[in-house]
């Protein structure tokens, strides 16, 4: 992808302004192409907090629109790349290369493995911008390319999760590539798999489904549920499979800027560019075998580390070490764990975040953390003493209101609050509209089950 001058001035001097403004309003310019001009501009605007790195990375390009939606975030592609770690690694769905990149940095030699053309031509001269001089380049298919390589100590899948009509699909054998028909093969491949799901698969079925998974990795970010990831591997774990529950709370760039480090931004000093190949010269590399060359296993390799962005988030500007929550349990534990109810509320109220309610660990965190849950579907807990530690939001109880009609005209009074539903038998907006209630404030109202079947509103505020 070659932009005109003309068009990066462009880019340049509207790189702030409303994309669809711009797209209205804008003249023809000679020399400007408009369409990739606010492609590039809409992709700056986004990766400003989702990817502070390439935003503040100058020359970056962007992808079209889906591409930069469908990419992960910069806080969860570190995340993934602390998990593994060793000397060769290839990304088989190389997509924007954000998952490559971050994983590359805990390995010595990595590829790209892509098969639009285009990301791959973008993702070239972002790696080259980034230093990435150890990431190789292959335009080809994914699956093509697995058949043929030769091994390396990770692989990273990221398969498609819309179908051939551009629904979204949930179910691991509805993705494609198809992991489930691939799991014996990118074992054979590799030591360590990495996959990336939706996080509105089905945990326990995907557990049925792949005979591999030693531990489950589902990734909240600001308690909005991001990603699921699955480790795979032939060696056996001896505590069995683990389920790790992470709320990511990273601070935005633009909350920071005036803290960030300048000096600690990535070189981008012109580096030597990674190797080039098309789509037939990929295909014929590694049924040459020429895969294994570029990748040495040696432990001894004299191949030096490059000068790359460190994994601690506190080396970039912008992206400050997060604060995070994670909760881990094992199917088993969650089984076995003794959970009790109770039909009144005590003095502190708490709602796991959302990594823990898609896991599925309500009787583990009740025996954890020593607190009763209101009811089996209902998914909060109280306690008498405070557990500052609680990985979730935790509120302090000011009042329990019922629904006759004497309470619900005091409850009426107030004016503005927080709601929300937990097994109760009405929408927030009916709730809502029938309390004549404004939402925000400072008020927490959470309208639930009792374990006795009561029916009540708990007014709280944050602890």
């Amino acid at each position: 992808m070659k932009l005109s001058a003309e068009t990066l001035l462009f880019i340049e001097e509207h790189l702030n302004d409303d994309v669809r403004t711009l797209a209205l309003k804008a003249t023809k310019q000679a020399g400007v192409d408009l369409p990739a001009a606010l492609t590039q501009i809409a992709g700056h605007q986004a990766a400003t907090d989702k990817l502070p790195t390439w935003s503040q990375t100058k020359g970056i390009l962007y992808p079209k629109h889906l591409s930069m939606e469908q990419c992960s975030s910069e806080v969860t592609a570190r995340y993934k790349a602390s998990l593994v770690s060793g000397t060769t690694f290839a990304d088989l769905t190389g997509g924007f290369g954000i998952d490559c990149y971050f994983l590359s940095t805990r390995f010595q030699r990595s590829a790209y493995i892509e098969r639009q053309e285009e990301l791959c031509e973008i993702a070239r001269h972002n790696f080259t911008l980034l230093n990435s001089e150890d990431i190789t380049v292959y335009h080809a298919d994914g699956t093509e390319y697995l058949q043929h390589m030769g091994p390396v100590d990770c692989l990273f899948i990221d398969p498609a999760r819309r179908d051939t009509h551009g629904g979204k699909t949930v179910a691991i054998a509805d993705c494609e590539p198809n992991i489930c028909a691939l799991e014996e093969l990118l074992l054979q491949k590799a030591s360590t798999v990495l996959v990336k799901l939706s996080p509105m698969l089905d945990i326990s079925q995907t557990l049925r489904d792949l005979h591999s998974v030693r531990s489950v990795h589902i990734i909240s970010v600001h308690n909005e549920c991001k990603e699921l990831l699955l480790l795979l591997s032939e060696k056996a774990v001896e505590e069995g499979i683990k389920l790790h529950c992470v709320n990511l709370l990273p601070q935005s760039l633009r909350e920071n800027r005036e803290s960030a480090n300048k000096e600690t931004l990535p070189s981008q000093t012109p580096c030597t560019k990674p190797q080039q190949r098309t789509r037939e010269e990929s295909l014929q590399d590694t049924k040459n075998g020429h895969f294994i060359e570029e990748f040495p296993l040696s432990t001894e390799s004299a191949i030096q580390p490059v000068n790359k962005v460190a994994i601690s988030s506190k080396e970039i500007p912008g992206a400050l070490p997060p604060t995070y929550s994670e909760f881990i349990f094992s199917p088993e534990e969650e089984a076995n764990a003794s959970c009790p109810y109770t039909d009144s509320a005590e003095k502190y109220l708490y709602e796991p975040n959302a990594s823990i309610m898609k896991a599925g660990g309500y009787r583990s965190l009740a025996q954890r953390y020593n607190l009763q849950k209101l009811h089996p579907n209902s998914h909060l807990y109280t306690s008498s003493h405070y557990r500052a530690d609680f990985p979730g939001r935790r509120f302090e109880i000011e009042q329990v209101w019922g629904f006759n009609k004497k309470e619900l005209k005091e409850l009426s009074s107030l004016k503005q609050a927080n709601l929300t539903i937990r097994n109760f038998p009405a929408s927030i907006s009916e709730l809502r509209k029938r309390l004549k209630l404004k939402d925000g404030g400072n008020i927490y109202l959470f309208a639930t089950t009792f374990s006795d079947g009561r029916k009540a509103i708990i007014q709280c505020r944050k602890a």
